[in-house]
C-alpha cells in the first residue's frame, strides 16, 4: 500500500510528531511505501524518518509532480490546527482519506491576545473533515465535538486513544545533577509537562500547590515545556 501522511511540521519532541513517527514505523514494518509531506523542514528527527519527508508548499503538492502523493492508496491528514497543505484534501479523487483530529484550543481558553487569530482559523478549518472518508479522534469528547459542532457522521468516526509505552515509565536512578539544580533532595515532586499555554491552566496548578503544601510541606512543582515559543506563553510565565 502507498501511504501519504500530511502535517505542517514534524518534530520528534512534539506529541503529534511522535504519533506520526510511530505511525510511519508501523506502516514500514508492514511493508508499505510511506511518505511524509510537510511545509517546514523536520526538526530533530532520525535519519530514517527524515528520508521519508518531502518539504513543499501547497502548490507543489497539488501540481501533479508528486508521484507518490498522486498514486497513494491512503491519505492521513493530521489536524492540530489549520495549515495550507490541508487544502489538498479537497482534490483527492482516489484512495481513502483519513482526518486525524487532534483538537483545537478554544480561543476563549487561550488566556492571551497573542496568536488568538491562529486558533480562530484552526476552529474554522475543522470543517475540512467533511472531505474525509473517515475521522480519527482520541477521546469521546472530541467525537462529540465533530458530531455536534461540525455535523460529521458519527458512524465515520473512530476513537483511537493515544498509545503509551508503559515500559518507559518505571522507577530509575535519580539524576543527581537535576536533584542538585532544583533542590529536590528529600522533596516530593509534582510534575507538569507541556506548553506554558493558558488553556493548560497552570495557574490552577500553582494555586493547588499552595494547598498541597499545607499537608505535604516538602513538595516542589516542576514545570517542563515550551515557555517562549509564543508570546502567549511568555504572558503565562
Amino acid at each position: 500500500m502507498r501511504i501519504s501522511l500530511i502535517i505542517t511540521v514534524l518534530n520528534t519532541k512534539d506529541a503529534i510528531g511522535t504519533i506520526i513517527i510511530n505511525m510511519a514505523h508501523l506502516f514500514l514494518q508492514r511493508g508499505d511505501e510511506v511518505r511524509i509531506f510537510v511545509e517546514h523542514p523536520p526538526e530533530r528527527v532520525a535519519k530514517d524518518i527524515k528520508d521519508l519527508c518531502t518539504v513543499l508548499p501547497l502548490g507543489t503538492l497539488i501540481g501533479g509532480t508528486q508521484e507518490h502523493f498522486n498514486l497513494s492508496d491512503l491519505f492521513i491528514y493530521h489536524y492540530p490546527g489549520y495549515y495550507p497543505l490541508l487544502e489538498s484534501i479537497k482534490g483527492i479523487e482516489r484512495g481513502t482519506v483519513i482526518f486525524d483530529y487532534h483538537g483545537v484550543t478554544p480561543p476563549e481558553l487561550w488566556g492571551s491576545v497573542h496568536d488568538r487569530d491562529i486558533l480562530i482559523r484552526g476552529i474554522e478549518g475543522v470543517s475540512l473533515v467533511h472531505y474525509a472518508d473517515l475521522a480519527i479522534v482520541h477521546s469521546e469528547f472530541m467525537k462529540r465535538e465533530l458530531v455536534k459542532k461540525y455535523s460529521y457522521d458519527a458512524d465515520r468516526i473512530r476513537i483511537l486513544p493515544l498509545a503509551v509505552p508503559l515500559s518507559r515509565f518505571k522507577p530509575m536512578e535519580k539524576d543527581k545533577s537535576l536533584v542538585r539544580k532544583y533542590g529536590l533532595r528529600g522533596q516530593q515532586v509534582l510534575l507538569f509537562v507541556g506548553r506554558m499555554a493558558g488553556n493548560k491552566r497552570i495557574d490552577l496548578l500553582v494555586r493547588a500547590l499552595a494547598r498541597i503544601k499545607g499537608e505535604i510541606p516538602n513538595v516542589k512543582l516542576l514545570l517542563v515545556g515550551d515557555d517562549r515559543g509564543s508570546l502567549a506563553f511568555v504572558d503565562i510565565v
